[in-house]
């Protein structure tokens, strides 16, 4: 069942739609944040995580259970931390201003993500996002098979061309 106004659509079983119309949206009812990947897309977006973070996850209660992917894994990360907000900033910083080489090798960008991620967790690293007594991150990730696992240019490329096909084809096929 779905409700929609001019600013949210709502999609929900029958009994959770009934209890919204009677009781609105509590923070008690929140046990699940999804954030998806998303990349530059985020940066538009950011503002509403430094809303989320001042407004909705004070009043939270512990145990919610935060899953991420790409971008959103990173974000529910800031969420974990000590101090959100400035995780959140450093994050966002980082991610902005992120520079590479001309023709940057998987090292040089493993290794300014690597940098990214650390200076967003700070001083507590990611002990802060796994042992968080507020929150359950979880990471979702895709594991590549065949030639999309080639760390190897051109065999990843046919890989990817590949899957494009097949999915073009019928999203059953990739």
């Amino acid at each position: 069942m779905s409700v929609t106004d001019n600013v949210l659509a709502v999609r929900a079983g029958p009994g959770a739609l009934q209890h919204l119309q009677q009781n609105g949206l509590q923070t008690e009812d929140i046990r699940i944040m999804v954030g998806a990947s998303g990349g530059a897309k985020w940066l538009s977006l950011v503002g509403h995580d430094h809303a989320i973070i001042r407004s909705i996850l004070p009043r939270l209660q512990p145990g919610v259970h935060l899953l991420g992917s790409s971008i959103g894994t990173w974000r529910f990360a800031c969420y974990t931390q000590p101090d959100p907000l400035a995780a959140l900033t450093r994050f966002e910083r980082g991610y902005i201003e992120q520079t590479y080489s001309a023709k940057p090798d998987t090292n040089e960008i493993t290794k300014v993500g690597r940098q990214i991620v650390s200076a967003m967790l700070g001083e507590g690293g990611i002990a802060n996002a796994v042992n968080s007594e507020r929150f359950h991150l979880h990471i979702m990730t895709a594991q590549a098979h065949g030639l999309t696992a080639s760390e190897r240019t051109v065999p990843l490329l046919l890989g990817l061309t590949a899957a494009m096909v097949a999915n073009r084809v019928n999203r059953r096929h990739l």
